[in-house]
């Protein structure tokens, strides 16, 4: 992955205007299967154009919003807090060990409704209280995200978490089938990602430069010494 240009505050503004591209288009009703697909293609895609290797990652995402543990929790997921297929997931996209997701400003628009807990909670499913509104995009080291994993227990308010993997058999058949999954998925917005792609496209800001290679450096290090003796 290319690397900083002079300072955090530099690359923090690259980031952003990068996740502003991929969020500018909206992602139509019709497409099916859930906008966070949709927000890691097209992000994989912009990305790649801009010289940085992403990576397309499914598994489960919570996020808590409000009071309810359960029912102010954006919850992909199934028991466990684990991922199954096909209604309980999420993709993202991982970048040098960063988690990427562009998909987080779309829960708040969606106003995502909890999946009905009345026989845990005697509550039924209702909308999610904002209490604190998740960030436009995510682009933050893993272990910040995915650390400790949490099986069970109430999630911090504002805190996002993540881990990857779905629950199957441990069968080759069922591998094979989340596999075939994951690649629908993916598939399922293709065509509406190439439709899309040149409004995304004009909107991006040039690449990072890249580093110098070892080598280069230090012969630049090298120079900048006799040029300073």
């Amino acid at each position: 992955m290319p690397t900083t240009t002079s300072t955090t505050d530099d690359l923090q503004a690259w980031r952003d205007q990068v996740a502003a591209a991929v969020r500018s288009v909206i992602v139509l009703s019709h497409t099916g299967g859930g906008k966070c697909a949709f927000r890691a293609l097209i992000g994989k895609v912009a990305l790649g154009h801009l010289g940085v290797d992403a990576r397309i990652e499914m598994g489960s995402a919570l996020y808590r919003a409000g009071p309810d543990p359960v029912l102010d929790t954006v919850g992909f997921c199934g028991a466990g807090n684990r991922a199954t297929i096909p209604n309980g997931y999420h993709m993202w996209l991982e970048v040098g060990g960063d988690i990427v997701d562009f998909s987080c400003g779309d829960w708040y628009v969606q106003n995502v409704v909890v999946p009905e807990n009345d026989l845990l909670t005697g509550q039924f499913a209702r909308p999610i209280q904002w209490d604190i509104k998740p960030p436009s995009y995510v682009w933050r080291p893993a272990r910040e995200l995915t650390n400790p994993w949490r099986p069970d227990g109430e999630p911090e308010l504002g805190i996002m978490w993540y881990r990857a993997g779905v629950v199957i058999d441990d069968t080759d058949a069922a591998r094979a089938r989340a596999r075939s999954y994951f690649q629908d998925a993916v598939e399922h917005h293709r065509d509406h990602v190439k439709q899309l792609w040149p409004a995304v496209k004009e909107r991006l800001p040039p690449p990072l430069p890249r580093q110098p290679a070892r080598a280069e450096a230090r012969r630049l290090r090298q120079m900048a010494k006799r040029a300073a003796a």
